[in-house]
C-alpha cells in the first residue's frame, strides 16, 4: 500500500524516515520495485495504443510521458503505467516490477504480426522521482551528456534521462528512466536520497493508486480507481480493448465509489486540531489538508517517522460500514506503523465519520483536496 520492496536503505522494515530527512525541501528517491519494458519496431505505438486508455501515436520525445492503464476485455485493470517514446519507433513503459510479467505476457499476446520486439529492461534502466517543495522550480536534470549510448550499451536520449513532470499532478514532482550507470552522476546534483517509502506515502496521502495493492489486477475499474482524474484516460481516442464500460461509465457520469485515503481517528483529530509537529519541508508542497495529516502521523522520540510494512487486509476484516451498518466500501491496504491506508469507499460516506471493519476497527476517509469540487462533496462522481 505504502510501498513493497522500495529503497529503505536498511533494506527491512520498518523505515525509519529521520527528522533531518523530512526537513529536506527537495528529495530524490530509486523506485526499485518499479519495472521497465521497451517495444521496439515500426508497430510499437500502434500495438500500445490499442491496448491502454491513453493516447500515444502522437507521443514524442519532448512530451516526457504520459499515465495510463492497461485493461482486460471486461474493463478491469490489469495494471497502470507511464509512457515515455525516446525515439519513433521505440516506446518504454514504466510499470509495477510485480505486475511486468503480467503486462509482458498480455503485450504478447496480442503482437500477433506486429513488427515490434518486446523486452525487459529492468536491469539497464531505473526510475526515479524527485519531489519537495522547490522540486518544480529545479527540475531534476539529465546528466549533461548527449544523446546517445550509456555505458551500458542502453540507447538514450534527453527525454529519457531528463526528468519530466509527473502527468498525473504536478504535485508529485518529476519523475526520470535513467540508464543505471548514470544513478551516480545523478546523485551528485544536490538531492538527498530517501527511502522511496517517503514516496509512496505521499501518493497514499493523495489517494494516487500505487500498484497492484490498490487497484488489485482483473478486478479494478479505471475510473473508480482514480485513472480518469489522473489524466490517464482519454475519452475521446478511439477503440481499445476494455473501452466499452470505462466509456459507458464515464459518459453516464455514474461512478459511485472511488479509491481514497484513510487514516485513523486519532490522526485524523490530531490532524483537525493542529500540526503536532513543524512543518516538514518534505511534504509542504502538498495542499493543506494532505500536509496536516503528514504532520499528525506517529513519530519516534527523536522526531522520526516509522513507515512499516504495508500489508493486504484480510478479505474477511475489508468490508467497511458506516454508522448505519450499510456498506460503505472496501479496505484495501494499511499500515499498521503510519496509520495510513487506501480504501475503495463511498463517495457518499465520505466525511468525518468513521468506518468500521467487521473486526471493529475503525477508520477516517479522506477526500483528496486534489479533487475536482463536484466530485464527493455531496456524493457526486
Amino acid at each position: 500500500c505504502i510501498g513493497s520492496g522500495p529503497e529503505t536503505m536498511s533494506g527491512a522494515w520498518p523505515v525509519r524516515v529521520t527528522s533531518a530527512l523530512l526537513r529536506l525541501p527537495r528529495w530524490r528517491t530509486t523506485l526499485s520495485e518499479r519495472g521497465v519494458l521497451a517495444l521496439e519496431g515500426r508497430d510499437a505505438k500502434k500495438l500500445v495504443h490499442g491496448l491502454s486508455t491513453a493516447h500515444i501515436l502522437e507521443l514524442a520525445p519532448s512530451d516526457g510521458a504520459t499515465y495510463t492503464g492497461f485493461l482486460n476485455a471486461q474493463g478491469r485493470i490489469l495494471c497502470d503505467g507511464f509512457l515515455l517514446a525516446p525515439e519513433e519507433e521505440r516506446v518504454l513503459i514504466d510499470v509495477e516490477a510485480a505486475t511486468l510479467p503480467l503486462l509482458e505476457q498480455h503485450l504478447r499476446r496480442f503482437k500477433l504480426r506486429s513488427k515490434v520486439n518486446i523486452a525487459d529492461r529492468s536491469a539497464e534502466l531505473a526510475v526515479l522521482s524527485s519531489a519537495g517543495r522547490d522540486v518544480v522550480e529545479r527540475p531534476l536534470s539529465g546528466t549533461g551528456r548527449k544523446a546517445g549510448r550509456s555505458d551500458s550499451g542502453v540507447e538514450e536520449s534527453s527525454a529519457v534521462r531528463a526528468g519530466f513532470v509527473d502527468p498525473r499532478l504536478a504535485l508529485l514532482g518529476r519523475r526520470a528512466v535513467v540508464p543505471r550507470d548514470q544513478l551516480s552522476a545523478l546523485a551528485a546534483q544536490g538531492t538527498e536520497a530517501v527511502p522511496s517509502a517517503l514516496y509512496n506515502l505521499t501518493l497514499a496521502l493523495l489517494g494516487v493508486p500505487n500498484g497492484h495493492a490498490h487497484t488489485p489486477s482483473g478486478e479494478s475499474l479505471p475510473l473508480e480507481s482514480n485513472l480518469d482524474l489522473l489524466h490517464g484516460v482519454a475519452f475521446d481516442k478511439g477503440c481499445y480493448l476494455g473501452q466499452e464500460l470505462t466509456a459507458r461509465t464515464h459518459f453516464r457520469g455514474v461512478v459511485r465509489k472511488r479509491l481514497v485515503p484513510v487514516v485513523r481517528e486519532d490522526i485524523a483529530a490530531r490532524a483537525r486540531e493542529s500540526p503536532t509537529h513543524e512543518t516538514a519541508d518534505a511534504f509542504s508542497h502538498l495542499p493543506d489538508a494532505e500536509a496536516r495529516i503528514a504532520r499528525a502521523l506517529p513519530r519516534s522520540d527523536e522526531g522520526d517517522l516509522l513507515l512499516g510494512d504495508p500489508t493486504l487486509v484480510d478479505e474477511a476484516d475489508a468490508s467497511l460500514t458506516d454508522s448505519s451498518g450499510k456498506s460503505a466500501g472496501k479496505l484495501r491496504c494499511f499500515d499498521e506503523l503510519s496509520g495510513v491506508g487506501m480504501a475503495l469507499c463511498r463517495l457518499d460516506a465520505l466525511g468525518a465519520s468513521p468506518l468500521r471493519t467487521e473486526s471493529g476497527r475503525s477508520f477516517i476517509p479522506v477526500r483528496p483536496s486534489w479533487w475536482p469540487t463536484e466530485i464527493g462533496a455531496s456524493g457526486n462522481s
